[in-house]
């Protein structure tokens, strides 16, 4: 029997961990630049604060509090219900390679230049309406927003998929 994939695995527990790793990875990336402003700010000069805190509030408010939570209910779950797996276990996979993609392309859009520097609410000084051809190079933003769209995407499909356990998998009487 060939070995699955780890983003195309059907095992719950697989997920849940995968999910779990990813999260913690990028609260480690997140974490890290709230303590580089912090140091920066102790020197008396913060370079690149906007880009900073934006990558910090983007990365730990869209991908990091929930889908940290989404990925331990996968492992938990079923478990508590008695069951063997999920309702949707190909879906639960398919969230978590979309959450993985979405989360590579928020930390590929810092790395462009210009960095984005409008954070969780994805929103740039820009007055609308506006020309697009006065706009400045909107690549980072474009891959920011490209991003938080797919992590919020996979957030709906792994909760979906756990409602979906919940209410077709429980046994009678629980």
């Amino acid at each position: 029997m060939a070995r699955e994939s780890l983003l195309t695995t059907a095992d719950h527990k697989r997920i849940g961990r995968i999910q779990i790793v990813v999260s913690l990875a990028l609260l480690a990336i997140a974490g890290s630049a709230g303590i580089f402003i912090r140091i920066s700010a102790a020197g008396g000069t913060v370079d690149h604060f906007d880009a900073l805190s934006s990558l910090h509030d983007a990365l730990s408010g869209v991908f990091v509090v929930l889908p940290l939570w989404l990925g331990i209910a996968p492992v938990v779950e079923p478990l508590q219900l008695g069951t063997s797996r999920l309702a949707f276990p190909k879906m639960s996979s398919f969230a978590t390679a979309v959450y993985v993609g979405g989360a590579a392309l928020v930390v590929a859009s810092y790395t462009t230049t210009p960095a984005p520097g409008s954070g969780r609410t994805v929103c740039d000084g820009v007055p609308l309406p506006g020309s697009l051809k006065v706009l400045p190079n909107t690549e980072g933003a474009d891959l920011l927003v490209l991003g938080m769209l797919l992590g919020a995407v996979a957030t709906v499909l792994m909760a979906v998929n756990l409602v979906a356990t919940i209410s077709s998998r429980r046994p009678h009487g629980l």
